[in-house]
Parts: structure tokens; C-alpha cells; sequence
């Protein structure tokens, strides 16, 4: 499937500025699939029904949400001048996606224009 699972590990945020929403993702299996790869996931979900399809899901749909909270959260903390957390949180975002996605080449710009 050209996929690769991992664990969300978001220990570079204190305890205590981890959103609830954060914290639920927080050790949670990701899946990161590089773009050349989207259309064999998508004939993989729609194939028959098993417990690792079942798991990629998830594993996508965890995926999504942290990356769409981690922007939330690094933009805030980018403005309210808390800029090393921000970083931290661009940076992380742009390791979890393959190199060859639009995305991660997007927030690859995101960062060199904030941090550089």
C-alpha cells in the first residue's frame, strides 16, 4: 500500500498547554501515506473488509485530525509569541508528511516564511 504506521508522540508540548483534543491524539497510531500512494489506499478501503483495513482507517483518520489541530495550536502559539512551541509544532507537521506531498512541500514554505 506504500504506507507506513506510527505513533503520534507530541511530548515537545508541556503537559499542561496540551489541548484536550491534543491529548487524545497524543500516543495514537498515524498512518502517513506519501501522495503517489492516495489512489492504492483508496482501493485498499474499498476492498473487502478486514481488521487491518479497519486499523488504516482509523490510523488515516487520526492523521488528519492531528494534522489539522497541530496547525490550530502552532498558529496560536505563533501568536501569542510563544515561537519556539510554534516551531516545534511546524516542524513536526512537516516531518510527518513524505516529502514528495504537496502538503508537507506547503508547510515546508509555511515555515521558512515564519521562522526564517
Amino acid at each position: 500500500m506504500g504506507a507506513c504506521f506510527f505513533t503520534a508522540d507530541l511530548s515537545f508540548i508541556p503537559e499542561e498547554m496540551l489541548t484536550k483534543e491534543l491529548r487524545f491524539l497524543h500516543h495514537k497510531e498515524i498512518l502517513i501515506i506519501g501522495q503517489q500512494n492516495r489512489r492504492a489506499f483508496a482501493d485498499f478501503l474499498l476492498s473487502k473488509e478486514t481488521d487491518e483495513q479497519h486499523r488504516a482507517q482509523k490510523a488515516d483518520k487520526y492523521f488528519c485530525e492531528l494534522d489539522y489541530i497541530l496547525r490550530d495550536f502552532a498558529l496560536d502559539q505563533y501568536q501569542e509569541q510563544n515561537h519556539k512551541l510554534a516551531e516545534k509544532c511546524y516542524l513536526y507537521l512537516i516531518g510527518i508528511y513524505p516529502d514528495e506531498t504537496d502538503e508537507g512541500k506547503f508547510l515546508f514554505r509555511i515555515y521558512n516564511s515564519l521562522f526564517s
